[in-house]
């Protein structure tokens, strides 16, 4: 028999493959970090087009799309809205910030300890709390592993999912989407232009002011709105084992056989039916959010520990290296969730219903 999943909140495995996706950046980042990323399994595999890490984050926009349009229905107002969606996010990003300089920072950098504490630079860092700002160094600070100053190489996603959500509450209000079909146009016209600029200089712009570029912009918002669609669509859209087993063949197929810009598009339509197929799947991994939700501290956090280990430990295999990284960085994703996210979390108000009606689902 093909049996159909439903979309339940108590029976997904959203919590689960959110880990995944956060120890695959893990993963990929471990032969970064070692000048080795062309030995990524992945990127061996496919030309040095993809990752786990590619994977790793694009599965977070899709779950995140999902998720937040229905955040949005739910609100009683844009505060509400904004509240819970700066709960999740700002908390654990201010202490893995404070702690980046004052704990990871003040142990291994280079220079003097009061020198450290009196450059500007050391407190400039904690602007990266704003999301629209971007200090990537601390003085002294992994300046001679792998040649980069970068703190944290995993913060630079955080800036384009928050904007997604500003700018989804205010299609609402402006009842920009008044059907899905307007998100579904939006989303394949959006698969085109990505598809033009490919070839052009465009997408590599970065605007300080915004701490954006166009490519990764257009890219991520595509795979938003898929997570946007699965919810305007999920009492309709057919989820089976057939269609769900053909679907992740077809996908790992095409990434391994196809070059661009058909693979580029098979992933935009694919992967978000994959991660839909794997999410509700009925199994004891729909329990794993009892333990709690690590992935958001295993990706803030990983990053500056993998670089401290690296430090101490220089000439260490890859293998050992993405598993003492996990290993490290486990404690850390314990904290932020026990003692930071999950209280806050606590704090978001119950309230709903922010508009009668703002999106009509076609018949």
């Amino acid at each position: 028999m093909n049996q159909t999943y439903t979309f339940k909140k108590t029976q997904n495995n959203f919590d689960f493959i959110r880990f995944i996706a956060a120890v695959g950046v893990l993963f990929s980042h471990s032969y970064d970090l070692q000048n080795k990323d062309s030995l990524e399994p992945l990127r061996n595999l496919t030309a040095n087009h993809l990752s786990f890490s590619f994977y790793g984050v694009r599965i977070f926009f899709i779950i995140s799309g999902f998720l937040i349009l229905k955040s949005a229905l739910n609100s009683s107002s844009f505060v509400n809205y904004l509240t819970k969606r700066a709960l999740r996010i700002f908390p654990g990003l201010c202490i893995a910030l404070l702690i980046s300089v004052f704990l990871f920072g003040l142990s291994v950098t280079r220079l003097p300890i009061l020198d450290y504490l009196t450059q500007p630079q050391t407190y400039a860092y904690l602007l990266n709390l704003s999301l629209y700002h971007s200090q990537q160094g601390l003085p002294g600070v992994f300046d001679t592993v792998n040649n980069s100053p970068i703190v944290n190489g995993s913060l630079w996603t955080l800036v384009y999912e928050f904007t997604f959500y500003l700018l989804l509450y205010f299609a609402l209000r402006l009842k920009l989407l008044r059907t899905s079909f307007v998100l579904l146009i939006t989303f394949c016209l959006l698969i085109v232009l990505d598809l033009k600029l490919q070839n052009t200089d465009i997408i590599n712009n970065y605007y300080p002011s915004l701490n954006m570029s166009p490519g990764p912009f257009i890219e991520f918002s595509i795979y938003f709105m898929a997570g946007m669609l699965f919810q305007y669509y999920q009492d309709r859209f057919p989820i089976t084992k057939n269609l769900g087993s053909t679907a992740v063949v077809l996908f790992i197929a095409s990434n391994l056989f196809l070059d661009f810009p058909y693979s580029r598009v098979i992933n935009y339509l694919l992967l978000p039916y994959v991660v839909f197929y794997l999410s509700f799947i009925k199994g004891s991994l729909n329990n794993f959010g009892k333990y709690g939700d690590f992935s958001y501290g295993i990706y803030i956090y990983s990053f500056p520990l993998q670089q401290i280990l690296l430090q101490l430990l220089p000439e260490i295999s890859v293998a050992l290296f993405a598993f003492l990284s996990l290993i490290v960085v486990s404690p850390f994703a314990y904290f932020s969730w026990f003692i930071v996210e999950k209280p806050m979390i606590r704090l978001k108000s119950r309230k709903t219903i922010i508009y009668e009606n703002p999106i009509s689902l076609p018949v």
